[in-house]
């Protein structure tokens, strides 16, 4: 099991309540049949930084360098690997299945190992007459609620490439287990952003 934070998320804090870290604390128990090796995958989620859509590259190819070493040095190159999203994360998700399948003789294991994936509160694409762009920019002003404008219209570069993976990624996709939950009604704290990422931008209708 892979974790795979979001936008101003945190390796651990992004999946923790109190002292408990839930996929660390109660996931085991819920599938005791299984050996589960759980892992979370952090890095810098300021994505709002000049140069976001290199950064997310970087991102990207840190994890699958990251798994494919630990995999090979383990030898457990062949085990399934499911993964777990937030937000922003399940873009990063989905650019991973990408560069997998382009890049297949340094990575194509990942990508043949990899069975399912959940996704909390990832935009697919836009929520009704609201592109893809402004579902993300609503997302960026949640955690920063005065973004300069050189900083909007990074966010909205970063929005374009996300549409342009959402477009090339389903056949990936289709074969794999995936759980998708997205928001109902706003968070207590947050309830003038109201819900940010709702049905029609979390689901992803393959076909």
């Amino acid at each position: 099991v892979v974790a795979i934070h979001g936008l101003n998320g945190h390796a651990l804090n992004t999946w923790t309540d109190g002292t408990t870290i839930w996929f660390r604390d109660l996931l085991p128990s819920l599938v005791p049949a299984a050996s589960l090796r759980i892992s979370s995958y952090g890095y810098s989620s300021e994505i709002l930084s000049p140069g976001a859509k290199d950064q997310m590259l970087d991102f990207v190819l840190g994890l699958l360098s990251a798994l494919e070493t630990f995999r090979r040095s383990t030898n457990t190159k062949n085990i399934p690997i499911f993964f777990i999203c937030h937000s922003l994360g399940g873009i990063l998700f989905k650019k991973c299945l990408l560069l997998a399948n382009e890049r297949k003789e340094l990575y194509g294991s990942i990508l043949t190992s990899t069975r399912g994936v959940a996704f909390f509160g990832t935009p697919h694409r836009g929520s009704g007459s609201a592109s893809l762009s402004k579902t993300c920019l609503d997302i960026g002003h949640v955690f920063y609620p005065n973004l300069r404008s050189d900083l909007v219209q990074n966010l909205k570069r970063t929005a374009e490439e996300l549409a342009d993976i959402g477009c090339s990624v389903p056949e990936l996709l289709q074969p794999l287990s995936i759980v998708t939950a997205y928001e109902t009604r706003p968070l207590e704290l947050l309830k003038l952003a109201g819900i940010v990422v709702g049905r029609e931008s979390a689901l992803l209708y393959l076909t």
